[in-house]
């Protein structure tokens, strides 16, 4: 099998990259079983959803439905969603356990 060996030079050109810095937001689930939501800003292109606590969190695009159909972050796991089209779109959660926090990173 061949192998590259040596140091690599020259420059590569980033002037067509922006970045953007994420804006990083707690939700403090108090109650079990209670519907929270959160909307992030206009202008919002990707975010990402991780539960902090021990507890699932449940999480649904639709207001009343984070009970019933609902898609399952379980501790440390995180829930990605990219390719907005910054419409400002609202999140409904809420965990079976109280005392949990939902962490939210978001991109504009």
């Amino acid at each position: 099998m061949p192998t590259i060996g040596g140091a690599l030079s020259g420059t590569i050109d980033l002037s067509g990259i922006t970045t953007q810095i994420g804006k990083i937001e707690l939700a403090s689930i108090v109650s079990a079983n209670t519907e929270y939501s959160h909307t992030f800003a206009n202008g919002t292109k990707s975010f990402v959803l991780q539960n902090r606590n021990e507890g699932l969190v449940k999480i649904s695009f639709t207001s009343g439905q984070s009970g019933t159909t609902y898609w399952s972050i379980f501790p440390g796991q995180q829930f990605p969603s990219e390719l907005l089209d910054g419409s400002g779109i609202t999140i409904y959660f809420q965990s079976p356990k109280s005392a949990q926090t939902l962490e939210m990173v978001s991109w504009s």
